[in-house]
């Protein structure tokens, strides 16, 4: 499955998770009773052909921990290991907000996002030097189920 939508599905299960939380909060219902495993999301097949040619684990073994780990180690990478473009992304990003009548203010908050934007491209690169590190270890994809 894309990268994509394994970020799309990381989103979604943060919303069911945050729902489900929500929904037992009175206490009459226990959330690990009521909350979907990550395990059973998978498509039955395709979790034991990853446990087997993949991962080398009996996926009798395999825990939601495990599987999120490995959904993280896709999702924490970059397509074709590349950095999105600087130039791009501050040309798209970094804007002066003009409504703003409070000259310091409004130059705060502008250098406030530039700072912001530089040290979100800084982690970006340690994280595709961290991820090409692991990637180097083992590698691995994933495929769910939909629900």
């Amino acid at each position: 499955m894309a990268r994509e939508a394994l970020v799309e599905w990381l989103k979604l299960r943060k919303e069911y998770e945050e729902y489900t939380k929500d929904r037992c909060k009175d206490g009459k219902e226990d959330v690990g009773a009521v909350m979907k495993s990550v395990k059973s999301s998978f498509d039955a097949n395709v979790l034991e052909t990853l446990c087997e040619v993949c991962w080398g684990v009996e996926q009798s073994r395999v825990t939601d921990d495990f599987l999120l780990e490995k959904i993280h180690e896709i999702t924490d990478s970059f397509q074709n290991q590349e950095l999105p473009d600087v130039k791009e992304l501050f040309r798209e990003e970094l804007r002066m907000n003009m409504s703003n009548s409070d000259i310091d203010a409004r130059m705060i908050e502008y250098f406030h996002l530039c700072n912001t934007l530089i040290k979100n491209v800084v982690s970006l690169v340690s994280l595709k030097k961290s991820v090409a590190l692991r990637k180097s270890a083992s590698s691995s994809s994933a495929l769910f189920q939909k629900d």
